[in-house]
């Protein structure tokens, strides 16, 4: 397929399960940090953050839906990572943490904007109103809290 030439119909759907797992994986890496007491001072953000992307997901899965197709259920290889996060996150400082996060959310925001050009312009549509703004908010609120790090301001 040519860059830029849209998808079929099953594999916009495809993409979309896709964009929904990472999101899962998400919403799963934000409950593992959240549940790590040296990030109690981040609560909040941590939770708007989380939300966020619980918003995404059942935007997602309800798109998905009105496609014809089935959401996925969990997140899959994605929730490898969440494991990996799990490894880290214990015993490392909170700046590392959000260091990891923010690596994450700067990976959703590449996925999206890689494979966006890919889907029908009603699909683009959807992202660019119900999504992307999302996650770019979600990515300007980890940034704001990683210079506020008690243990690692750059």
């Amino acid at each position: 397929m040519m860059p830029g030439t849209p998808q079929t119909h099953d594999a916009t759907v495809a993409q979309l399960a896709s964009f929904c797992r990472g999101e899962m994986s998400a919403v799963e890496t934000y409950d593992r940090a959240l549940a790590n007491a040296m990030m109690k001072s981040f609560e909040l953000v941590l939770t708007q953050c989380r939300q966020s992307h619980a918003h995404r997901v059942s935007k997602l899965s309800d798109r998905i839906k009105q496609m014809g197709g089935s959401p996925p259920q969990s997140s899959g290889p994605w929730g490898a990572l969440v494991k990996f996060f799990d490894n880290i996150a214990e015993g490392t400082h909170a700046h590392a943490v959000i260091s990891i996060l923010e690596d994450g959310e700067d990976h959703g925001s590449r996925d999206y904007e890689a494979d966006i050009v890919k889907l029908d312009i009603d699909t683009q549509a959807f992202l660019r109103l119900h999504v992307i703004p999302h996650e770019v908010e979600t990515r300007r609120l980890i940034e704001s809290i990683k210079f506020s790090s008690p243990d690692g301001n750059r």
